[in-house]
């Protein structure tokens, strides 16, 4: 049997994971004197929305991606299609694992609070990305069942309809709540496991009840795991027709990003070379304002803030490398573009040039920024 043509992935989703686990380590950090009940209280509440942040990237193999909308024309049983979105899914979810836990890691030993109680809330966090782990493939197997076009008579077409408020098509009503619902459903089936947790980190022995509490949620987001793929492939090849036409739809013709001002005078105030490799910097990487603010608002806050240091510069890593490390978009364009333009009447030191200036655009931003802090702070 043939393996399916592999896809490009989501190039995005290891980046809302780095900088959910650095806001993550800076609110434990801050509520190092709150009681070990209450940060509990914290994982418990912050948990889902950490996990939510990255999760369309992480299921976007399943409908979302471009390889579903031309694979469905072929006999290929959705079963297939399901098992090979699942390596992208999986690996996602265990980069977001690392990145919580490490966020939940430095956050608690920075606030001074030991290993012991660090321990008890990186288990709280486990606990959910276990039951995240088996429960989000229900998310894309509900959104392919309910994706469809059900008769305005049946109970689903009106909810559709009604949940849609008229602002998007009814068969797409589903991917806006199924997102949330699918983790809060991973939430609660976690909520008593980690219950047991707190009761035998508090010094009670395990009992019974406290495995029961740990082992039914567990087996029933495994029963729901073994059957996601059926209403999955139910569904599979007129969801996927409809989103993807929604999707064109809305999104319209494909456009260039457009070129923020501050950087189209800087362009303006350079070499032809460093001008087109900048405007590469704004049209292959996303936010380029947003990413360079992100980096201002951090120094600023850190230089007034009160928060323990290593938090403070665990969440300026992860703000640097929010800036910085969606440049490697651009060494491939440059590389595409000097292949397919190689008549133009510009010297090699243009060159040479242009690539320097790019790499002082990637790397002085952060650099200033840490050196703001380091000197003000």
């Amino acid at each position: 049997m043939q393996q399916l043509p592999k896809w490009d992935r989501e190039r995005t989703g290891w980046l809302l994971p780095l900088l959910g686990a650095g806001l993550l380590a800076v609110w434990l950090a801050n509520a190092g004197e709150q009681p070990l009940l209450t940060r509990r209280g914290y994982i418990f509440a912050i948990g889902p929305l950490f996990l939510l942040a990255g999760l369309h990237a992480r299921l976007a193999a399943y409908l979302h991606n471009p390889a579903r909308f031309r694979l469905a024309p072929l006999p290929v049983h959705p079963h297939r299609h399901w098992r090979c979105s699942w390596p992208q899914h999986l690996g996602g979810l265990l980069w977001a694992g690392i990145c919580g836990l490490a966020g939940v890691a430095t956050g608690s030993l920075a606030s001074g609070v030991g290993l012991h109680q660090s321990a008890a809330l990186m288990a709280d966090l486990g606990l959910l990305l276990i039951h995240a782990l088996l429960l989000e493939p229900l998310i894309p197997a509900a959104c392919a069942y309910l994706g469809r076009r059900f008769s305005t008579d049946s109970s689903i077409g009106s909810a559709q309809r009604y949940l849609g408020g008229g602002w998007t098509a009814p068969e797409i009503t589903v991917y806006l709540y199924a997102p949330a619902l699918g983790l809060a459903l991973a939430a609660a089936l976690a909520m008593p496991g980690q219950l047991a947790l707190a009761k035998v980190w508090a010094g009670s022995s395990w009992s019974s009840m406290y495995l029961q509490l740990l082992g039914v949620p567990l087996v029933v987001s495994l029963v729901l795991r073994m059957v996601a793929k059926h209403p999955y492939s139910r569904g599979y090849f007129e969801a996927v027709a409809r989103l993807h036409e929604s999707i064109r739809s809305l999104s319209g013709p494909p456009l260039a990003r457009p070129l923020p001002g501050w950087l189209a005078a800087l362009a303006r105030r350079r070499t032809p070379t460093t001008a087109i490799a900048l405007r590469l910097c704004a049209r292959c990487t996303p936010a380029l304002s947003l990413r360079l603010g992100v980096l201002v608002v951090w120094a600023t806050w850190a230089v007034a803030s009160t928060t323990p240091a290593l938090a403070v510069w665990a969440l300026g890593a992860v703000c640097a490398g929010l800036w910085s490390l969606p440049f490697g978009r651009v060494w491939a364009a440059w590389a595409q573009f000097q292949r397919s333009t190689p008549g133009l009447p510009l010297a090699r030191k243009s060159w040479d040039r242009a690539r320097r200036g790019v790499w002082t655009f990637c790397l002085v931003p952060p650099a200033l920024a840490a050196s703001f802090v380091a000197v003000f702070g």
